[in-house]
């Protein structure tokens, strides 16, 4: 009986520390993801940044074409993410099934006593 309870214990205080770093890799992760999509929309802006300097210096003085490009320059300041200064996204939820994807193997974000750690 008490080397159960210390097992118990044990699998309680471990359980702490893994969802402890469960939660960090979830932020971690966010982050990341948050960043990478900044990133893909910097890039998508600057190309059509770029296409819309073409776009004027081909056919700008084009009433029609002003009437798109004036479109297009405003979309761009819209999805261009360094328009107003980046800032640190907020923290996830830290929802039961988002922890569980940053548990070991056999771990559960239900608690110690639903872990399989065998």
């Amino acid at each position: 009986e008490e080397a159960r309870r210390r097992a118990a214990e044990e699998r309680e205080r471990t359980w702490h520390v893994l969802m402890a770093e469960a939660k960090q890799r979830l932020i971690q992760f966010h982050r990341a993801e948050h960043l990478r999509i900044q990133a893909e929309a910097w890039h998508t802006a600057e190309s059509l940044r770029r296409y819309c300097n073409a776009m004027e210096s081909e056919f700008g003085d084009r009433s029609d074409t002003a009437e798109w490009l004036s479109w297009a320059r405003a979309y761009v300041l819209r999805i261009d993410p360094l328009s107003n200064p980046p800032v640190m996204p907020d923290a996830p939820e830290a929802s039961t099934q988002a922890l569980q994807q940053h548990l070991p193997k056999g771990w559960s974000a239900l608690g110690p006593e639903y872990a399989d750690y065998r």
